[in-house]
């Protein structure tokens, strides 16, 4: 799995720690990607809301409790970098299954024209009777 975040948690409910420990309890492996501002905040930028600092460390511990890696990325440059040496190390064969749903519709044609070779059918049983 690839956690691509500034790390804080501005919205979760779940202590981001303990959906690790879950994680590695499932066999998940996490590779956390740090985006955002590293240095630290000084003068206004204590109260600017969405002015938010990477929390590494927790990104950090995240990775090391599922046995992943932990990256920074400043730019999208090196983001791609990241995710091309992820594929790397991760990259495993695997079989494809494809599945097409199909449909046949001949039925529709078919029962249509059993019905009128019935009705034509019924209409020569009626000429011959009469």
């Amino acid at each position: 799995m690839i956690l691509l975040t500034d790390g804080s948690n501005t919205a979760g409910k779940v202590d981001p720690i303990k959906a690790a420990e879950k994680a590695k309890q499932l066999g998940l492996k996490i590779y956390t990607i740090g985006v955002g501002r590293v240095q630290d905040r000084v003068g206004l930028d204590i109260f600017l809301a969405g002015k938010s600092e990477m929390d590494i460390e927790s990104l950090k511990r995240i990775s090391e409790i599922t046995q992943g890696q932990f990256f920074q990325a400043n730019d999208t440059q090196q983001l791609s970098e990241i995710y091309q040496y992820i594929n790397q190390l991760e990259s495993s064969d695997h079989e494809v299954n494809n599945y097409r749903h199909r449909s046949e519709l001949y039925v529709w044609p078919l029962g249509a024209a059993f019905i009128l070779s019935l009705g034509l059918a019924l209409l020569q049983l009626k000429r011959r009777g009469a």
